[in-house]
């Protein structure tokens, strides 16, 4: 039921809630109900729903995976439990689907019992209503009462209206509430115990000794062992211990992916391991890495245009006998029930998830190099402190930092990251124009399909979601929506350029330090483009590489060296198309046809 909630639900929630009835003093009813604000179902399918291979309102659903067995196998397996299952829905609205089923009380007694519940004050400070509903349910459960605020110096007036009474008070926080101010009262208010509610995989940690680290979901178990002063389940330390505890400096690692953003992001997670990392962006090159050099373990993107990583791999397992017993693990923002043993089918062994997330991607490698290329000891690495907070928020647009930098641990990643998804704006939404306009649709789906992945790890939610819905559609050849939509996808696309040029630092494409032929003149620079024409159209990458590395050796005005960038970057993922743009559209700003402020789009 969980599952299908997800699935069907693009905005909102998924709710699980537990309730029970009392029988008799030796048997209750156990009521579940998941409760989603999803697409919901038409009144004339809820009568369908627990037959066999049916799914409704298909045409609508057409991308979402399944065979219809889920709900009729649950319903029946309630039925031998002698238990029942509903449904309520709201079409466009959400659904609840719930059910019920008769247990035994082995043990009367409760679970956890709270030693003086009148003397706890508990004030919270969330920003989703939801989380504290959820918190306020709990202490409801134990006879303890909640008082929000938004401003720590209301908890402060609460404290001095109380002043002399023997109230043990608790401050709770959702990491994102958690500023200067809330850090200072915790250090003058040594009594109060703040808790500070995270993610369950955030890495945040506080030399605060008053301050304690609860993980979401908010359980009453834990809620019991903090009100009674014990140590509390799956702690900051615990979590971080039970991952960062090895480095692979032997380890050889190779990366496929055709975005070089996403490689960008696995190099940057990777660093603190001490990998020797090689990288490839595209299936053709990682063959010829694997021929020149024995990887330890191999990351292999999904998707990719020309050879894709199923392809890939199976030429891998099959004329390269030296990596029959090699992991290769793949790489896929489209994780969906199946998707792990459909990779193992095609000769992967595991898959990692994009966006990718750091400590899956670290508890992946730990799973899968071999012992003796693991050594024991915490990398160094660098931890958000309450005391920071404030200063590692970034505002850049609508861009979601806060998830960005939960994503990639840091800063400095993000920075490098987001300096490399600017400079491919231009070329890759030109490129995306090119082939709707082409009808060529699965190239479309493995652009879309970077740009989806793309987006997300700098935090521009809104246009992966719509790159994910345009690559359903691709998926699907749904021609009239990618016509409606693509055009304002790409309208969201390059609305970033000014918005993200400020925060990225332009490098000059020469890796030298000053230029050793003067300045580019503009007689020099059309007669080369003449010639790397030639070469476009024989395509030899061979001569396109050495007339950009004669191109680096001259300097350039601020508007020419954008175009240079670009060129090397399409140079670089061997891309004829986007080389053959750059030169077209750096052609006509030196005769004058653009200005460079459409070349800003």
């Amino acid at each position: 039921l969980a599952n299908n909630a997800a699935k069907f639900t693009e905005i909102g929630s998924v709710t699980i809630s537990l309730s029970f009835k009392r029988r008799s003093e030796e048997l209750i009813d156990f009521d579940f109900a998941v409760t989603d604000t999803g697409i919901g179902i038409k009144k004339l399918d809820l009568d369908r729903l627990f037959r066999s291979f049916q799914q409704v309102d298909s045409k609508r659903n057409r991308n979402v995976e399944g065979t219809g067995l889920g709900l009729a196998i649950s319903q029946r397996l309630l039925r031998l439990m002698n238990g029942k299952i509903f449904v309520e829905s709201e079409y466009e609205k959400g659904s609840t689907f719930s059910f019920t089923v008769p247990q035994r009380v082995v043990d009367p007694a409760p679970s956890v019992v709270i030693g003086d519940p009148g003397r706890i004050r508990v004030f919270a400070h969330f920003k989703k209503d939801i989380l504290a509903a959820h918190l306020e349910k709990d202490l409801d459960c134990f006879g303890i009462g909640m008082t929000r605020f938004a401003d720590i110096r209301e908890v402060q007036k609460t404290m001095d209206d109380e002043k002399g009474s023997d109230a043990e008070i608790y401050v709770f926080m959702a990491e994102s509430c958690f500023g200067r101010d809330e850090n200072l009262f915790l250090k003058a208010h040594p009594e109060v115990t703040g808790v500070l509610v995270l993610d369950f995989y955030s890495g945040v940690k506080s030399d605060l000794p008053n301050l304690k680290i609860m993980r979401k979901p908010i359980y009453t178990m834990n809620l019991g062992l903090l009100f009674n002063h014990q140590e509390l389940l799956y702690s900051a330390q615990e979590n971080e211990l039970a991952e960062f505890d090895y480095t692979a400096p032997d380890a050889k690692a190779l990366i496929v992916d055709d975005n070089a953003i996403n490689v960008t992001v696995a190099v940057g997670l990777m660093e603190p391991l001490g990998m020797q990392i090689d990288s490839a962006l595209s299936g053709k090159s990682a063959i010829e890495k694997i021929s020149e050099r024995k990887y330890d373990l191999i990351f292999m993107d999904h998707m990719m245009p020309e050879m894709d990583g199923v392809e890939t791999t199976r030429i891998i397992r099959r004329l390269y006998p030296d990596y029959e017993d090699v992991p290769i693990l793949a790489l896929t923002a489209n994780a969906v029930d199946g998707t792990k043993e459909m990779f193992l089918e095609e000769g992967m062994n595991d898959f990692i998830p994009k966006p990718i997330e750091l400590r899956t991607l670290i508890s992946k490698i730990k799973q899968w190099l071999p012992a003796d290329k693991i050594r024991k000891g915490v990398p160094k690495k660098k931890r958000i402190s309450p005391e920071s907070a404030e200063e590692e928020r970034l505002e850049i647009g609508d861009l979601d930092t806060d998830y960005a930098l939960k994503l990639l641990g840091g800063k400095k990643l993000y920075f490098s990251v987001l300096s490399d998804y600017y400079a491919a704006i231009q070329q890759k939404s030109e490129k995306i124009k090119a082939l709707e306009e082409q009808g060529n649709w699965p190239e479309y789906t493995v652009e879309v399909h970077a740009l989806k992945s793309a987006s997300r790890q700098i935090g521009a939610m809104a246009l992966a979601d719509l790159a994910a819905e345009m690559e359903k559609a691709g998926n699907a050849q749904d021609e009239e929506l990618i016509r409606a939509h693509t055009g304002e996808m790409l309208w969201m696309y390059l609305a970033y350029e000014p918005i993200i040029r400020p925060f990225v630092e332009i490098k000059e494409p020469t890796g030298q330090e000053k230029s050793s032929k003067g300045d580019a003149s503009k007689e020099m620079l059309l007669t080369a483009f003449i010639n790397c024409r030639e070469a476009l159209e024989d395509l030899d990458m061979d001569r396109i590489e050495g007339f950009v590395e004669e191109l680096k050796q001259y300097e350039y005005t601020s508007e020419s060296r954008k175009y240079l960038s670009d060129l090397v970057g399409a140079a670089e993922e061997y891309d004829i198309d986007a080389c053959e743009q750059v030169i077209t559209r750096w052609e006509d700003f030196l005769l004058g046809k653009i200005k460079m402020g459409g070349y800003d789009g």
